[in-house]
């Protein structure tokens, strides 16, 4: 539905320049902007959002007699259709006419509008850290390997279970550092839950069935 909008990495308007990799569009993507990549951190791993776009497009519109641009950050869809667009801004800066711009636009094209801040990001900095470490051990590889996913998941239930557990289980069947990636990856596509919100990943993480999973 959209392209990114190019940007020049010497733009002086910008700084902190970052480069990821996304396994949900197989292709690099970029962003100026802490913000904007721990964002994309959160997008990347949520299952339930199956596209998007950084940078997606520039609006512009009449304000206070004055034609005014704005660009929003991000377009999301949902497994379920649901279309956004997303707003990313310090939450010193969000109080702006350009916000009521951006609200009329997504209202009159049938988006939902949504404006966040650090403090909305940053609110969880373990399950941020996390998800930057799943991440990172997935495009290692950037394709599962099926025979560990089938493995691990006869392994775990809808019962919390620890990793630890699990590979004490498996009898050293997989190796450890494939056991890890199989891991990432169900939790990555949604197939288990583990409590990666609440602590540092570790042996001692738990993991469990969710109910789609279950149900399958």
């Amino acid at each position: 539905m959209f392209k990114p909008i190019p940007i020049k990495r010497s733009d002086q308007f910008y700084s902190n320049y970052w480069v990821g990799y996304s396994l949900k569009l197989m292709r690099e993507v970029d962003f100026f902007g802490d913000l904007q990549y721990e964002y994309w951190l959160q997008v990347e791993t949520d299952p339930d959002i199956s596209e998007f776009c950084e940078r997606p497009i520039i609006i512009d519109g009449v304000l206070e007699g004055k034609r005014k641009k704005t660009q929003f950050d991000m377009y999301l869809k949902k497994r379920d259709g649901k279309k956004t667009l997303v707003k990313i801004l310090y939450s010193s800066k969000q109080d702006s006419p350009l916000r009521a711009l951006e609200k009329l636009y997504c209202e009159k094209n049938g988006f939902e509008y949504i404006c966040i801040s650090e403090l909305d990001i940053r609110q969880n900095p373990i399950a941020l850290s996390n998800r930057k470490q799943i991440i990172t051990t997935l495009c290692n590889r950037k394709q599962p390997i099926d025979i560990d996913l089938r493995k691990l998941l006869h392994e775990v239930t809808s019962k919390r279970t620890s990793i630890k557990q699990i590979i004490e289980n498996m009898n050293a069947s997989i190796s450890l550092p494939r056991t890890k990636e199989a891991l990432f990856w169900l939790i990555y596509k949604g197939d288990i839950s583990s409590n990666m919100y609440e602590k540092k990943i570790s042996l001692e993480t738990e993991v469990w069935l969710n109910d789609q999973t279950k149900d399958n």
